[in-house]
């Protein structure tokens, strides 16, 4: 499992996608984007969500230097192509013959408004091409993000935005509500919050929408095709230790956390670490039930018990919280109810 910065360049990110990677982010995200600081994190439990970011797509052409293995292509992939063309192409891209099996790219909003506030580069019509593009590569299994409750969208531009973001048909789907946070642009805009009650009607309306379209929702910001659950954030929500590289990425080995440092020059020098600690037994159960409520099966009991030889019941306000009817039992998951997932930061406190 791989976090990549959008920075590293493109013979450093072949290096690792042919190493070890099972997952690739491949966002539209321009490096000065308006509500940036690496990534964006999701409202629903507070945790951001870590992203691998191979290469933005600032036109209609620059998808292609990784698909295509050209750095300067002269040539896109066009809808109309024969399925027969799919194959060869397919058997030409670098990241199907470094057996990467998986895309994640960010499109965010196909609203022009949304993007201009986001200050994206791409547009609608770009964002239905690209997608199109890697199906005619040979991807099968591919994520698309949407960022929703920004300050210039409405009840009617978000459905408008989940109407096209179904007609894309991929197997994966993350939503994701804007948090302002601060020192970002947006933040040193003055730009605020939408309203929370608003923020709740968005997040049920997506939620109703995408299952009834047969996506799952499995993660409190995730929808997947069934067998399509991202195995790359799976290890983030089940608490289990990854590696991170690349400028400003996170990394989790032997009880260790670490953020490597955001500047290439001392990277490349191999001064690769911003910052590291050792994460503490209690820290480490805590995360474990912070990340693993976020997923709508739970924590299991037995696998916690495992973990850190302890019962869980004797180390958080279990009991407490379900009397409240804010968690629930089933068989050996812990689970916070689908309609209360919304309001997981308050649980998660009444837990702790």
């Amino acid at each position: 499992t791989i976090h990549n910065s959008w920075n590293a360049t493109t013979s450093a990110i072949f290096l690792i996608v042919q190493g070890t990677a099972d997952h690739c982010h491949a966002p539209f995200t321009a490096p000065d984007c308006q509500g940036c600081r690496g990534s964006f994190a999701a409202r629903r439990g507070g945790q951001a969500v870590p992203q691998i970011a191979l290469y933005p797509f600032r036109n209609t052409d620059q998808a292609s230097p990784v698909l295509s293995a050209r750095r300067y292509p002269h040539h896109s992939c066009r809808q109309g192509d024969s399925p027969g063309s799919r194959h060869n192409r397919a058997a030409g891209c670098p990241l199907k013959k470094h057996n990467v099996n998986r895309l994640s790219i960010g499109v965010e909003s196909f609203n022009k408004y949304n993007l201009k506030l986001l200050n994206r580069k791409h547009d609608k019509k770009q964002i239905i091409e690209k997608i199109n593009l890697c199906k005619q590569y040979g991807f099968d299994n591919i994520n698309v993000d949407l960022i929703y409750a920004l300050p210039t969208e409405d009840m009617r531009i978000l459905k408008k935005d989940i109407a096209y973001l179904l007609k894309l048909d991929v197997e994966h789907i993350s939503t994701y509500s804007l948090i302002i946070e601060e020192n970002t642009a947006l933040h040193n805009k003055k730009v605020k919050n939408i309203d929370e009650e608003l923020d709740s009607k968005m997040y049920k309306y997506i939620c109703k929408k995408l299952k009834k379209k047969n996506y799952i929702h499995y993660e409190v910001s995730n929808f997947a095709k069934e067998g399509k659950e991202s195995k790359h954030n799976l290890t983030y929500w089940d608490n289990e230790e990854y590696y991170g590289f690349g400028c400003g990425a996170h990394g989790y080995i032997n009880n260790m956390r670490y953020e490597n440092t955001r500047s290439l020059n001392k990277y490349f020098n191999k001064k690769f670490r911003l910052e590291e600690f050792l994460v503490s037994i209690q820290e480490e159960m805590e995360n474990e039930v912070i990340l693993g409520l976020r997923k709508l099966k739970g924590i299991s009991i037995s696998k916690f018990k495992e973990k850190y030889d302890k019962d869980i019941r004797e180390v958080f306000k279990i009991d407490q919280a379900i009397e409240l009817s804010y968690l629930e039992q089933k068989g050996d998951y812990l689970f916070i109810p689908e309609d209360k997932i919304y309001i997981m930061n308050e649980i998660i406190n009444i837990i702790m």
